[in-house]
């Protein structure tokens, strides 16, 4: 079984296209096989193996492989968890724009499963907010959109990524953006949310005009 994980991670770097990357949907099959036999050495084999996957440049094609089979590594501490959505957000800017709706949505689906929420909701606040921007715009706007339906969604589905939005807006209200504002209002018409996303929304709001109250 090392074996066939040596070669699937021998050939990383060679990997350019979403049809070379379907390789890697073996690796979730091999580490659980390896990780029941319960041995230390294979346990260490496997992180070792992770370690060599995060350390590697992603190019699209990888990037989007390794966020559909993230979820298959729950056994993953922390430290890795967070290192694998760091390297997500650092690389989106490959993702075509037509592909940021379903790359988001598999991150939401990520993120439901306890899979660092605070990260990946912070990274698609911050992405569409900033990054996205230098984009075309028009088909931002379009892409927004979608990802904001997605949102919605899967704020129903799993309302603690709700709270992770009003959490983080709360907490650094330089978070602000036009992107968070959308994603507020959207959150909003979850019934939970309403009273909640709104207060943030006033919140920022009287914070900002006063802000420019006292600069004049």
């Amino acid at each position: 079984m090392k074996s066939v994980v040596d070669s699937i991670l021998s050939g990383v770097t060679r990997v350019i296209t979403v049809d070379e990357a379907q390789v890697f949907d073996l690796l979730p099959v091999c580490f659980d096989l390896l990780r029941r036999e319960g041995k230390a050495s294979e346990i260490d084999f496997v992180n070792s193996a992770i370690d060599r996957v995060l350390s590697c440049e992603w190019n699209k094609a990888l990037l989007t492989k390794m966020v559909s089979l993230a979820k298959e590594f729950s056994f993953l501490d922390k430290g890795r968890k967070s290192e694998l959505v760091e390297k997500v957000f650092v690389g989106i800017k490959l993702i075509d724009l037509q592909d940021l709706p379903s790359l988001v949505y598999q991150l939401l689906v990520l993120a439901s499963k306890g899979f660092c929420k605070r990260e990946v909701i912070g990274g698609v606040v911050g992405y569409f907010g900033s990054k996205a921007e230098t984009r075309v715009a028009s088909v931002v706007r379009q892409i927004e959109g979608t990802v904001l339906l997605h949102v919605n969604f899967a704020v129903k589905q799993d309302p603690s990524l709700g709270q992770e939005v009003v959490a983080l807006v709360k907490s650094d209200l330089r978070a602000f953006n036009h992107f968070t504002v959308a994603v507020l209002f959207s959150v909003a018409r979850v019934r939970k949310f309403g009273e909640s996303s709104l207060g943030m929304l006033r919140t920022a709001l009287l914070t900002a005009y006063n802000d420019y109250r006292l600069s004049k």
